[in-house]
């Protein structure tokens, strides 16, 4: 499995009423519901070694009918993020996260859909 797949379940079996999507939402999809986008992965390398660690980049957004709903979605889905370490599954191989960093949290509505949404960026510390 990969990263955003692991993230989806771990965050699925943790959130109810809640539907989850990779990278895009198809039309039927119907609010709540988070789409998760893998912009980004990291490896760092010196000296002629590999680190075990990666870094992976994602952008997280939370929809929903209104702005305090898709917000208060996105403060759940933080707040499961916020300080977690360890395996996001019990998949094997499993993603083994070391630390997770979130930034540029910002929030607007989808006047054609007329739908709100509440997003973010999280870096995920895995190995």
């Amino acid at each position: 499995m990969s990263v955003p797949e692991d993230l989806i379940d771990y965050l699925d079996g943790q959130t109810s009423g809640v539907s989850f999507a990779r990278a895009l939402a198809m039309p039927s999809i119907k609010a709540p519901y988070v789409v998760v986008t893998q912009h980004d992965r990291d490896r760092g390398r010196t000296t002629g070694t590999t680190s075990p660690v990666k870094v992976t980049h994602l952008e997280l957004e939370c929809w929903h009918t209104n702005t305090s709903s898709a917000e208060s979605l996105a403060n759940t889905i933080l707040g499961l993020l916020e300080d977690f370490t360890g395996n996001l599954t019990n998949n094997s191989p499993t993603t083994d996260v070391m630390g997770i960093v979130i930034s540029n949290e910002h929030d607007g509505p989808d006047s054609a859909s007329e739908l709100y949404y509440y997003a973010f960026t999280v870096q995920i510390s895995h190995r």
